[in-house]
């Protein structure tokens, strides 16, 4: 840090420079390190010459870094958050405002990869969407919906950042499938897809009603926890709907509520 030297010679010239430390102690900008005393070569006293930075009196300290960017709900109703959603592809982090002023941290990084385990595609492209309330949870749910290339769409809770709803069907649509398995082997790879994704469903088992059947190419299976205490609308539940050759095509799953 630039500065002066100040010769020190009677006690006038030490009042002087205790003020100007007091001063310099009380500016944010004040430089840290200490200040040196160094020997005078030119003084007939042999006094120590102290350097004072009177530049770090005047320098002020730049301002901290902006936070994370706040994406409103009200941009994302109006549609302009387009403008904003690419700019977030990079951050792990980002901020949500919903319309009541709450905030919300969503973990763009744990949601993709989670999302990327679930498809079992590692490398699969995935992009923000938007905020929304779920509509098939027995109680308030709030996801964070992510979007793959194909335009496959992903839900995903806000605490574990598991998912919750998947249509996958742009995503079959575009990749190639392979030979049709037994209804046998398409009903276990459906409990094993709810199972790995799913804690309580070891726990809870036995009490779900079970349904499964056909609807054109695609075969769905339904569990539902009509035991779950205080769900009115619908309880928790599980719909999965795989292509003949595994492929699953649709998902819903609020059967991790149950406990």
């Amino acid at each position: 840090m630039p500065g002066h030297w100040m010769e020190i010679k009677s006690p006038a010239d030490w009042t002087r420079v205790a003020l100007g430390l007091m001063a310099a102690a009380q500016v944010s900008a004040c430089v840290t390190s200490p200040v040196r005393q160094l020997t005078s070569e030119g003084a007939n006293s042999g006094a120590p010459a102290v350097a004072f930075p009177t530049q770090a009196l005047i320098e002020a300290e730049p301002p901290p870094p902006a936070g994370a960017q706040c994406l409103a709900h009200e941009e994302m109703v109006a549609g302009m958050a387009q403008l904003t959603i690419g700019d977030l592809s990079d951050q792990d982090t980002f901020c949500y405002e919903y319309a009541s002023g709450e905030t919300v941290e969503i973990s763009q990084t744990q949601a993709i990869t989670q999302i990327q385990s679930f498809v079992g595609v590692p490398d699969l492209a995935l992009n923000f969407q938007a905020m929304a309330d779920s509509l098939n949870a027995p109680e308030p749910l709030r996801v964070a919906i992510f979007a793959d290339q194909y335009g496959s769409q992903f839900q995903v809770e806000l605490t574990s950042w598991r998912v919750v709803e998947a249509d996958m069907s742009p995503y079959v649509d575009a990749t190639a499938g392979s030979r049709p398995l037994t209804p046998a082997e398409l009903r276990g790879r459906a409990e094993n897809l709810l199972t790995a994704n799913t804690p309580t469903y070891a726990a809870i088992r036995d009490r779900l009603s079970y349904e499964e059947g056909v609807k054109g190419d695609i075969h769905f299976f339904s569990w539902d926890d009509l035991a779950y205490q205080g769900w009115q609308f619908m309880p928790p539940m599980a719909r999965l709907g795989l292509m003949p050759d595994g492929r699953l095509v649709t998902y819903i799953n609020s059967l991790f509520l149950s406990n």
